[in-house]
């Protein structure tokens, strides 16, 4: 059920943005395990680098006093990768082709939600 709703609403986001390549998704625990998902390269290691990347950033912000954190964008050279909340337990991760998240990070955090209260 959870796998479905992910390719869903990644579906539902590309169909209205030809141009956006989602190159994989998965739900990830805030402590770097695989809930569910489906990407290129080692799910295991995904999920523990982007829950440590989030956590640091989130011990980063805070030191700076500026509140929490909604997102992180990773920038490589030809991909994106962005990493959301889905709740307090759990990571949605996307790597997208290389392009301006401005659009897109709302949708995902718009996802994110709905994975937490599915995972609730």
């Amino acid at each position: 059920m959870l796998q479905g709703m992910i390719k869903l609403g990644l579906e539902r986001y590309s169909s209205s943005q030809k141009a956006l390549v989602i190159l994989g998704a998965v739900v990830v625990s805030r402590d770097g395990l695989v809930i569910v998902g489906e990407s290129g390269g080692d799910l295991d290691t995904v999920a523990a680098m982007t829950s440590v990347a989030m956590a640091a950033a989130e011990t980063a912000v805070s030191e700076w006093g500026f509140g929490a954190i909604s997102n992180i964008t990773m920038n490589a050279l030809q991909h994106k990768v962005a990493v959301v909340n889905a709740g307090p337990n759990a990571l949605l991760v996307a790597s997208v082709e290389r392009r301006d998240m401005t659009e897109l990070l709302p949708q995902l955090e718009k996802l994110g939600r709905e994975i937490e209260q599915v995972l609730a």
